[in-house]
Order: structure tokens, then C-alpha cells, then sequence
């Protein structure tokens, strides 16, 4: 039996699957089993490349399409691991993250979940490291992705993830998630190494999911009204902290010198423009 289920969720993302699986396989840590499950893919190259596709310690698994959270929980299912790891089939774990993850898990009975610092790469080259911490941590935002490791049982007692979560423009089923999982007394644990590398698309489930946001919020406080309630005025106090913070940036730009020389220098082009558009 192995240790550790790995469950990489495809939806029509084919042309990344070897990446994502070959990161794992060349993982320094290598008792664990590898789900794939493939939500019902209609990319023709998807399609014929997960029907036909062989690789160690993998298995493929074929569903209609439900979404991510669907997705997660009919792999996690079939886990024959005490602990998972949930990875999209587009983004990658640097070799060394299972040893370290499992390590902090087997340490620390209080974690149930670990992640680490984020590295972007594609249309974006930035670096995040999570906040971590309890459930306090992850009301005013969301600080894990949806790739992270985790004990099972975590799974099992949360019920595993909203499946209502699903239309495009939803999103966040992870962040309604780790709610779920930290309310119950579990911590979250932060590698302060950069070893996720998560794939940045000009437009994704995650883009759309910021254009609906309130209303996504509206959903996840729902789920966890008396979380919420309980954590309000910190809930309110960090958002308020956020804004201000956003509105102080603002005004130091409004005020540098070199934007107030960039509208100076472009005053003159804006009011021919006027003059083309009357």
C-alpha cells in the first residue's frame, strides 16, 4: 500500500500532463501511487493521450465532466494513501517537496496540511509565500492553492470538496475547502522554499473566477456562517487593512515624480486625441 496518493485532476490540459507527472516520479520521496483523473476532456489530443497513456505507478481514471472539485474527490476515493497530494495537470512540484511535506506531516500531529512558497511561471514570473496558520488565517483570503498535501482524514472529515462549486465562473473550491479543513482544528504548515510552480494563463477558471468574485464570496460565507460570525470583526478589520494599503500605494504613485512627468509629457498627445474623436 503505498503512503501517499497523488491525484492530478485533466481537463483538456494534455499538452502538460507529462511535466506535471514526471515531476512526482523524479520526487526523492517515492513510496506513492499516482491517480489521474480525467473530467470528461474534449481536446482531441487530451482525449487520445490519457486513453492510451502509460507511466509508472499511474493509473487513469475517466469521469464525466463535473469540475475540480468532482474531479478531486472521485480521485481521492480511490487513494489507497494515507496522505494526498492534489495537483493540477498544468502546474509542477520541485523533486524534493513529498520528502519535505511528509516529514513535517509525520513530526507535527497538529498540520494537517502542508504547503510551500509558489513560483508563477508562463504569462506571469512572480513569487508568493503562503500565510499558513488556522482557520483565523484563511477567512479574509485565500492562502494555499489548490495543490497542497494533506491527510486524508482531513478529506474524510471535511466531506471532501463542494461539488456545487463547479461552473466557470465559481472558482475557489480549494479555498471553500482549507475553510473546511481548519475549522476542524487542523493547521496549515508553510516550506518557506519555493517548490510549486504554478502555471499562469492569460485567461483561466481563476480569471473568471475574480470577475465573479462577490459573489463567490457570498457563497464560501454562506458555507461557513458561523465561522464568519466568529472571526468578524478580524474578518472586517484585514479586508479594511487591505484597502487602505491598496489607496496608500495608489497615492504614493499619483504623487511620484516620474508619474507626474509622464502626464505632463503625455498632456500634449491626450488633447490631440480630442481633437480626432469630436
Amino acid at each position: 500500500m503505498p503512503k501517499i496518493s497523488v491525484v492530478i485532476p485533466c481537463y483538456n490540459h494534455g499538452r502538460y500532463i507529462d511535466e506535471a507527472v514526471n515531476s512526482i516520479l523524479n520526487q526523492t520521496y517515492q513510496d506513492f501511487e499516482i491517480i489521474i483523473v480525467d473530467d470528461g476532456s474534449t481536446d482531441p489530443f487530451t482525449v487520445q493521450k490519457l486513453k492510451t497513456y502509460l507511466k509508472p505507478k499511474t493509473t487513469v481514471v475517466h469521469i464525466k465532466n463535473q469540475g475540480p472539485s468532482a474531479a478531486r474527490n472521485a480521485g481521492v476515493k480511490l487513494a489507497k494513501g494515507d496522505y494526498i497530494l492534489t495537483l493540477d495537470a498544468d502546474d509542477l512540484f520541485d523533486v524534493s517537496f513529498l520528502e519535505k511535506a511528509i516529514t513535517v506531516l509525520e513530526q507535527q500531529p497538529q498540520v494537517g496540511v502542508v504547503t510551500c512558497g509558489i513560483q508563477h511561471v508562463g504569462a506571469s514570473k512572480k513569487k508568493v509565500l503562503p500565510q499558513g496558520g488556522g482557520v483565523e488565517n484563511f477567512l479574509a483570503g485565500n492562502g494555499v492553492l489548490g495543490s497542497a498535501f494533506f491527510r486524508k482524514i482531513c478529506w474524510e472529515e471535511a466531506g471532501g470538496y463542494d461539488e456545487s462549486m463547479k461552473d466557470d465562473n465559481m472558482g475557489y473550491e480549494d479555498w471553500n475547502f482549507w475553510i473546511d479543513v481548519t475549522k476542524r482544528g487542523w493547521t496549515v504548515y508553510v516550506i518557506p522554499e519555493y517548490l510549486f510552480y504554478y502555471r499562469i494563463h492569460k485567461v483561466s477558471r481563476r480569471t473568471k473566477a475574480h470577475s465573479n468574485r462577490p459573489q463567490v464570496i457570498k457563497k464560501i460565507v454562506s458555507n461557513h456562517r458561523e465561522i464568519f460570525a466568529k472571526y468578524v470583526e478580524k474578518v472586517v478589520f484585514e479586508k479594511e487593512q487591505k484597502i487602505y494599503s491598496l489607496n496608500q500605494a495608489k497615492n504614493t504613485i499619483l504623487n511620484s515624480w516620474s508619474y507626474r512627468l509622464g502626464s505632463f509629457l503625455l498632456f500634449p498627445v491626450r488633447q490631440i486625441k480630442k481633437l480626432f474623436h469630436r
